[in-house]
């Protein structure tokens, strides 16, 4: 087809406006396809076995320190014991000098050195409980002397191999049939994998009241984490609800992402501190607390309109997140509770120039890929600019929302084991369980010392002050 020689056709300015629009549509397409958890809001999990990370740049500043200890860190070593368990005589019995035999030669200036090693599996310690009978000489009443609290059955595990098979399924992701091979090849017994599901049940069992204690304890934090994964639970979707602070943590188990699910969880309504969450609707209908996003969701985002290079204003506005972040821990370093007038008033404006340039490069929504990713992404940082600015003026304000993503990644270890959650029953067990070893881990207490104190009716309970 011989296009028209004139530049002011019609037919010619169409076709040119029609191959811009397929030029950015086809871009588009493209960064679609590079799109994974480093550069855009796709979870992990979604990366499958490529390792994005490794080809592009991550969003951690760099250090220039080198991988390992660094100097003045105190490191760990294996130290000798004092009173080791067994001591074996490396005695010479001839002088390797003249051949003298050396019995009875005291010497001295004995050197030490000790090996650590695992015992010999063995059979389980049985104790046996024996309960009286004893008759009263004078009413001749026959008395019982009872049995231990726990002591239920004529035969049952106690609260530590309990606490051990809890501790290889939900407290290590080894699988039921992994953990009982485990159990009998330790301790000579015959554990079956339904047995260990039921102490999974009994498990779950002794942490209602707990539960309860944890939700109260929760609403009364300054600072709380809020966040939401997604579960493959019986061929169907359900949503992992997550409620967490430094010490303390609530998994919670859906059928529903949204404002019906974190209801059901019982920490976010009525909740008066600050809840620090990704820019998902529903958090913000509720108006009892104050809210802050989490900026490392803006990064990512922020990263994935970098590939196209005709938008100036996603790079500028993550080194504005990244310098605030770096100003802000410096303050809070200093104890300030807020940066310096001048540099707050310097972040804000210069916060306030880069939005304006995001619309001036994409003033109008549309359908295009990019152009409509850059609107709204803009819109949104131009409608949460007080929450976006807001660590400024309080650096107790978190940066983002990664503790919260901590309390959920070992959901999506514990589904890879299996591939999915049977039962919403297991699923909704796994959220109890996690909940109280994640506490247990904040807190410094061993996953397998809580479980056995759970076990013996002792939960362990966080003290804050």
């Amino acid at each position: 087809m011989k296009l028209p020689a004139c530049e002011n056709c019609p037919e010619l300015i169409r076709l040119r406006e029609e191959n811009a629009l397929l030029r950015l549509e086809n871009e588009g397409q493209k960064a679609r396809l590079n799109l994974n958890s480093t550069n855009s809001s796709k979870p992990p999990s979604s990366d499958g076995l490529r390792n994005p990370r490794g080809k592009e740049r991550s969003l951690r500043e760099k250090t220039g320190r080198k991988p390992g200890g660094q100097v003045g860190h105190p490191g760990k070593t294996l130290i000798q014991a004092d009173t080791p368990d067994e001591v074996v005589a490396c005695r010479p019995e001839t002088c390797a000098h003249c051949g003298e035999p050396l019995d009875g030669v005291h010497g001295g200036d004995d050197r030490r050195r000790q090996v650590f090693e695992v015992p010999a599996p063995r059979p389980l310690v049985v104790t046996e409980y024996l309960e009286k009978v004893v008759e009263c000489p004078h009413c001749r009443h026959r008395n019982r002397g009872g049995f231990p609290a726990g002591v239920k059955a004529a035969a049952q595990y106690g609260p530590g191999f309990n606490a051990e098979a809890v501790f290889l399924t939900h407290g290590n992701m080894v699988s039921i049939s992994r953990a009982a091979e485990i159990l009998n090849e330790r301790y000579a017994c015959n554990v079956s994998q339904g047995t260990i599901c039921k102490i999974h049940e009994s498990c779950q069992a002794s942490l209602p009241a707990w539960t309860e204690q944890v939700k109260a304890m929760l609403r009364v934090e300054d600072f709380l984490f809020f966040d939401e994964t997604s579960l493959k639970v019986d061929k169907a979707l359900r949503w992992l609800h997550s409620a967490g602070s430094e010490f303390l943590t609530l998994l919670t188990l859906h059928k529903k992402r949204g404002k019906e699910g974190t209801e059901a969880s019982g920490v976010m309504p009525g909740y008066a501190g600050t809840a620090t969450h990704d820019c998902w609707k529903s958090y913000f209908s509720y108006e009892s607390c104050e809210h802050n996003i989490c900026r490392a969701h803006l990064l990512r985002e922020l990263k994935e309109l970098t590939a196209f290079a005709w938008l100036k204003w996603p790079a500028p506005m993550m080194k504005w997140l990244l310098d605030v972040k770096k100003a802000v821990e410096e303050a809070r370093a200093k104890g300030m509770k807020a940066l310096a007038h001048k540099r707050r008033d310097a972040f804000v404006r210069e916060y306030d120039r880069i939005l304006a340039g995001a619309f001036e490069q994409t003033p109008v929504k549309t359908k295009s890929y990019p152009v409509k990713k850059s609107f709204n992404l803009a819109s949104r940082l131009k409608e949460r600019r007080a929450l976006v600015l807001s660590n400024i003026f309080n650096t107790d304000v978190p940066f983002d929302n990664n503790q919260a993503e901590r309390d959920v990644r070992r959901s999506k270890v514990k589904q890879k084991v299996s591939g999915c959650f049977r039962s919403v029953a297991g699923a909704e067990q796994y959220a109890v369980v996690e909940s109280y070893l994640s506490t247990a881990r904040k807190n410094g207490m061993g996953q397998l010392a809580a479980l056995t104190a759970l076990f013996k009716g002792q939960p362990f309970i966080p003290m804050r002050n």
